[in-house]
């Protein structure tokens, strides 16, 4: 991996799908310059179409006035 190459290490990874069953979607990386162990979770965005999680409104309430 070329961050690694640069002394860039993933710290955490987030693995986003838009319902319980669905695949992932999105997988946003968050790297580090200390080489620590990698932190893995997971975020689902809806329960049902329309019904959002309380993790995704509590990401996004600042951006959404319906949330």
């Amino acid at each position: 991996m070329k961050a690694n190459n640069n002394q860039w290490y993933v710290n955490e990874i987030l693995n986003i799908k838009g319902n319980p069953n669905s695949n992932f979607k999105r997988s946003l990386i968050q790297l580090s310059k200390h080489n620590t162990p990698t932190k893995k979770n997971e975020l689902i965005i809806e329960i049902e179409r329309g019904i959002y999680t309380k993790e995704y409104k509590e990401l996004t309430k600042e951006y959404y006035l319906k949330f």
